[in-house]
């Protein structure tokens, strides 16, 4: 039997005689023992409160955790490929059931396997009083020249999130140049509708006064339920008015697995978040599709069951037809979880989102339209 002192030794833990937190000690055949952490995966996984939102069904994620990684395994795209769809999520499997074991709660693996080391992290940063307006900014020790900031909401149904879960995503983006910020912003039952939009205005407003590299822009990305958040801010200017956003910050949006044309009131899961909304349109991205024109990266798996593509493909066309610059892809064969893993460097084979995401960011450093970097153009997207 491994000793947890053993263990902790080899982890680097300050004081081995403490409790390991969200620690697995393994044996290898030599007989020494290692640490790795089991983190949370980055997508919600379902709770038994299956819902629809616009007639597809939808998730809500567990309580949240945080852990510390005591050893990451670095897995390239090249060895990726390898892998099949099937040992991959057996993998995951594997890692919540040997979490149930040590006490973790629902398992997050993602930032075990993506690489780090090429990124200066400041955690904690205050963009306002309450405990959950708080930010982790990631900067690249190798920053491209001319790039704008990414500022990332994560999803969870506007129930659930933490910023650490998703470290992976500043780790990735910032070993590629980019200067990242993910803030936490407060979640239902806490607040309602628009409370996380106003969170994330203060959130821009922080990074125009305290990230220097904001003289570059910024581009908001969100995945989810943070797609929403992203392309509100962007779309319905009151938001970022009320903050004390200029107007040029913001240069574009990125949405992966949005729910820009779903009927908050209509779903049981959602219709608490959005209580009180008079009308709904005001909380539908589409509705202000032609208000504010912002280059746009839409982003979805064919394969989503959660959040239909439908809503990416009208959001697309909505934009188009208002002349908006937008860009759009399907990604065959990916779904609602898979799209988000696409954001760590170590998944492209599983979603390869990050090849759009950097010529859409780069098409921006020359101080030209980034859809013309790409020599992309809207897709026709069916009624």
């Amino acid at each position: 039997m491994i000793r947890a002192r053993y263990c902790a030794s080899l982890a680097g833990q300050d004081s081995p005689d403490k409790p390991i937190e969200s620690g697995l000690c393994v044996l290898i055949l030599t007989g020494r023992a290692k640490c790795a952490a089991l983190v949370r995966s980055p997508v919600d996984f379902a709770d038994g409160q299956r819902d629809q939102w616009s007639a597809v069904p939808g998730s809500n994620a567990g309580p949240e955790e945080p852990v510390t990684p005591f050893l990451r395994i670095h897995v390239t795209p090249a060895k990726l490929t390898t892998m099949n769809r099937r040992f991959f999520y057996s993998i995951l499997i594997l890692g919540a059931l040997a979490g149930l074991v040590i006490g973790c709660s629902p398992i997050r693996l993602v930032g075990v396997v993506t690489p780090d080391g090429s990124s200066r992290v400041i955690k904690g940063e205050a963009y306002g009083v309450l405990q959950r307006r708080q930010l982790d900014v990631y900067r690249p020790k190798t920053p491209k020249a001319g790039t704008p900031v990414v500022v990332f909401f994560y999803g969870g149904s506007w129930k659930n999130g933490s910023r650490e879960n998703y470290s992976y995503v500043g780790e990735s983006l910032a070993n590629l140049g980019y200067t990242v910020v993910i803030p936490d912003y407060r979640v239902y039952p806490e607040v309602r509708f628009p409370a996380f939009l106003e969170d994330g205005a203060l959130a821009l407003a922080w990074v125009q006064d305290h990230v220097p590299e904001a003289q570059q822009g910024v581009v908001i990305v969100g995945h989810s339920a943070g797609a929403h958040i992203a392309s509100l801010l962007v779309l319905d200017g009151r938001y970022q008015e009320a903050a004390g956003v200029d107007p040029e910050l913001v240069r574009g949006w990125v949405g992966l697995a949005g729910p820009y044309a779903f009927q908050p009131l209509q779903w049981e899961s959602t219709r608490p978040v959005f209580e009180g909304l008079g009308d709904a349109d005001q909380a539908r991205p589409i509705h202000f599709a032609c208000d504010r024109p912002s280059h746009a990266l839409l982003l979805h798996g064919d394969a989503d069951s959660a959040v239909l593509p439908e809503h990416s493909r009208r959001m697309a066309k909505a934009l188009a037809d208002c002349n908006v610059p937008v860009r759009f892809e399907e990604l065959a064969g990916v779904n609602h979880f898979e799209i988000v893993l696409g954001l760590s460097s170590s998944f492209q084979a599983l979603a390869p989102v990050l090849e759009p995401l950097v010529e859409f960011l780069d098409g921006f450093t020359a101080r030209t339209d980034p859809l013309l970097a790409v020599n992309a153009r809207p897709r026709e997207v069916p009624r």
